[in-house]
C-alpha cells in the first residue's frame, strides 16, 4: 500500500521543472528538478539564459546517504562568489550552517550549529541568529569567514523568538525579536557592522511591527494604535527624536506586509477578507490597488532581488486558478505569467 500511494502521488508531480531565473546583479539564479531524483539543484548563468549553466548547490549530493534532510537558509554573497546554506539531516528543525565557494565547489571548513537565520552583511561578515536548548532563537551574533563568533545580543525571555531580515538595498540589517502579541525590530549598517544595534520603533506591549528601507528611510507597518495596520515612515533624524509620519491616513485597509524598492513600496492588503496588492509612491503619496484577487486566492511575495526596478513579482494561486508565478509593471499595472504550475489532467 505503502508502494501504491507513493507512486500515485509522484504520478501527479513534474519531476523535471524549473523556477523562472531570478535576476541578482549580473546573474539570474534558479532552481530545477530532474526526474528520479528527490530535490533540487540550484543554479545560476551569467547575464543571460544563454550563458553557461553553474551549479550552485546539488541538494541531492548534499542528501546522499540521510534518510532525512532539508536546507533551511540559502543565500548568495553580495559579490556573488559564496554560498550559505543551512542543513537539518534529522528532522529535529536544528539546522547547521555551511559555506560553500561557488566557483570551485569547495566546501569551507567553518560550519555553525543551531543556526536559525542567517544574513551577509558583506562579502565575508555575517550575522546569525542561534538557538538554545530549547531550540528558540535567542541569540544574536556577528560572524567573520576569518574569525570567531561575537554574540552581540541574548534575549532571555521565553516568550520571544529572534528573527533577521536585511533591507532590499542591502544597507541595514534588521534584527528582531516577536512574541505572540508584542514585537521589536533594531537596524544595523551593513557598511558598519559592529555598530550597535537601534531600535527602530522601540517596544510597546501588545505592539507588534514590520520594518523596511529606502533611500535611508524606515517605513514600518505598526499593529496596536488600529486593527488595520498603519504604514510609517521617518528618516534616521526623525527616528532618533521619534517622530514618524503617517503615510496612508485614515486607511481601511488591512496592511499585512511591505516589500520596499527604489521607486515604490509594494503592499501586501487585505480588504474584507480578500487579499490584495498596494503600491504606494513615495514621491507623490499616492496609494493605489494593483491587483484585487479571487474571493478564495493565496498572494505571497516572491524572490524580488533587484532593488532598482520598475517591476515585482508574486505568487498567486487560488481554487480555479494553478499556482502562478506573475510579474507586474507598476506603471502599466499589466502583468504576465512567468510560470504556471502544473497540475493533473485529473483534477
Amino acid at each position: 500500500l505503502r508502494e501504491e500511494l507513493y507512486k500515485e502521488m509522484l504520478a501527479r508531480i513534474q519531476e523535471d521543472d524549473a523556477s523562472p531565473p531570478e535576476r541578482d546583479g549580473a546573474y539570474l539564479y534558479y532552481s530545477r528538478t530532474e526526474k528520479g531524483k528527490q530535490y533540487q539543484i540550484h543554479c545560476r548563468r551569467k547575464e543571460s539564459m544563454d550563458a553557461p549553466e553553474e551549479i550552485v548547490l546539488d541538494e541531492n549530493i548534499l542528501a546522499a546517504g540521510h534518510a532525512f534532510f532539508h536546507i533551511g537558509v540559502f543565500h548568495v554573497s553580495p559579490d556573488h562568489r559564496l554560498v550559505a546554506y543551512t542543513v537539518d539531516t534529522t528532522g529535529s528543525e536544528e539546522h547547521e550552517l555551511f559555506f560553500k565557494v561557488i566557483a570551485t565547489g569547495e566546501f569551507l571548513s567553518l560550519t555553525i550549529p543551531r543556526v536559525s537565520d542567517f544574513e551577509w552583511a558583506a562579502s565575508e561578515l555575517f550575522f546569525v541568529t542561534l538557538m538554545d536548548e530549547t531550540r528558540r532563537a535567542n541569540r544574536l551574533a556577528r560572524g567573520s569567514l576569518r574569525g570567531p563568533l561575537t554574540v552581540v545580543y541574548e534575549d532571555s525571555d521565553p516568550l520571544f523568538y529572534m528573527d533577521l531580515a536585511k533591507s532590499k538595498d542591502d544597507k541595514y540589517i534588521f534584527p528582531s525579536r516577536a512574541s505572540k502579541d508584542s514585537s521589536e525590530v533594531w537596524y544595523i549598517p551593513t557598511n558598519a557592522p559592529e555598530t550597535p544595534m537601534r531600535s527602530v520603533y522601540g517596544m510597546q506591549k501588545k505592539t507588534q511591527y514590520l520594518v523596511d528601507a529606502r533611500e535611508d528611510v524606515f517605513y514600518v507597518v505598526e499593529y496596536g494604535s488600529t486593527p488595520y495596520g498603519r504604514l510609517l515612515m521617518a528618516s534616521p533624524e526623525e527616528l532618533a527624536r521619534g517622530v514618524w509620519k503617517e503615510c496612508i491616513p485614515e486607511s481601511k485597509v488591512i496592511l499585512e506586509g511591505l516589500e520596499c524598492f527604489q521607486t515604490f513600496i509594494l503592499l501586501f492588503e487585505r480588504k474584507e477578507g480578500v487579499q490584495q496588492i498596494g503600491i504606494w509612491d513615495p514621491v507623490t503619496g499616492e496609494h493605489r490597488v494593483m491587483l484585487s484577487g479571487e474571493p478564495l486566492c493565496a498572494i505571497s511575495e516572491w524572490a524580488n532581488y533587484e532593488y532598482s526596478t520598475t517591476t515585482f513579482r508574486i505568487a498567486y494561486s487560488s481554487f480555479v486558478t494553478p499556482p502562478q508565478i506573475r510579474e507586474y509593471d507598476v506603471a502599466s499595472g499589466e502583468y504576465r505569467i512567468i510560470k504556471q504550475y502544473a497540475v493533473g489532467d485529473s483534477y
